[in-house]
């Protein structure tokens, strides 16, 4: 009978709902609901304990995705930006639209996400570590064997550890956002991505995780968080035998059209672009060939589409040739 004399919001609804689960639902949507753009999440393995066998250190960073990779640059020059208002106020009156625009904008500098972040490593097998992201930067304990912990951080926010191995010793690989169940980006550093590359060559990951990796990396490529040249290295690394998913092959083909778009215009880039496009789809050309076995019946559906995006593919590429 709490609402029963008054209409209830949204806001209620999310207090009903933490009170019935304990959980900080309303801190939560809070911090999604009040900002324009989503989490980029940065990992890195630092290093694991050599005194206890099975526990790994990762340090998480969150960032927006559309303030870029570089956030410690100054904003641009407020003469510019108070001109432009004035201009915009001699056609509208947009100051409404400004003071929410610049609370959103503070809401994303000053506050975090709080995100639920899931993990699976190569020696849990289907074991899923699931926890919740609150601070800009923290530095997590994984047991391989049981939970994860988070670690605690000194006054200076240095992290207290114990000492430590360097990662580069283990071939054990982490995945983040397990089947893109969580709304954000994970940008692996190097060695992590060398580690996950194995693992796809080796397919220890399933299809919803191949192409959410792969995903990530072509918007993290775009938005400036990593370069294209490392996305491209991706696919003809882990991607170049890649299986009869149409998932996958979908958003793949669907992003090197997008990259074909931006170089077309520069005749040297674009030759290497079409190098790289014969080298990435030799095997699937030999799988599959330009057309169908008239004396395979039972071809299935998705070999055909594959093929398709293979035509398309082609055809958008060599289509200035004689």
């Amino acid at each position: 009978n709490r609402y029963s004399y008054r209409t209830a919001t949204a806001i209620d609804f999310w207090a009903c709902v933490e009170e019935i689960t304990n959980l900080p639902i309303k801190k939560l949507v809070h911090s999604w609901c009040t900002k324009k753009s989503y989490p980029v999440v940065q990992v890195k393995m630092i290093g694991y304990d050599e005194t206890t066998v099975g526990i790994y250190d990762l340090e998480l960073k969150q960032m927006s995705f559309c303030r870029g990779h570089n956030q410690d640059k100054k904003p641009h020059d407020k003469k510019i930006s108070c001109h432009c208002i004035r201009t915009s106020d001699l056609i509208c009156d947009t100051k409404r639209n400004l003071d929410l625009c610049q609370s959103i904008d503070n809401n994303d500098n000053d506050e975090n996400w709080i995100i639920p972040i899931t993990i699976l490593n190569s020696q849990s097998d289907c074991l899923l570590t699931k926890f919740l992201i609150t601070k800009n930067q923290e530095i997590i304990h994984i047991n391989t064997n049981s939970s994860l912990q988070t670690e605690e951080q000194s006054i200076d926010n240095e992290p207290v550890t114990k000492k430590r191995r360097s990662s580069s010793l283990t071939s054990t690989w982490f995945k983040l956002n397990i089947c893109s169940g969580g709304p954000y980006r994970v940008l692996y550093s190097s060695d992590m991505l060398e580690q996950l590359t194995q693992a796809i060559i080796k397919q220890e990951l399933n299809t919803f995780d191949r192409f959410n990796l792969e995903n990530d990396m072509y918007a993290l490529a775009m938005g400036g968080f990593t370069s294209l040249v490392d996305y491209l290295r991706l696919l003809l690394n882990a991607y170049v035998n890649e299986l009869d998913d149409e998932l996958v092959w979908k958003d793949i083909e669907s992003n090197i059209i997008r990259i074909g778009t931006l170089l077309e215009y520069d005749k040297q880039l674009f030759d290497f672009y079409r190098q790289f496009v014969i080298c990435f789809h030799q095997n699937l050309y030999q799988r599959l060939g330009l057309t169908s076995n008239a004396n395979n019946e039972l071809e299935s559906v998705a070999r055909g589409r594959l093929r398709c995006f293979l035509l398309v593919i082609l055809g958008n590429t060599f289509k200035t040739d004689d």
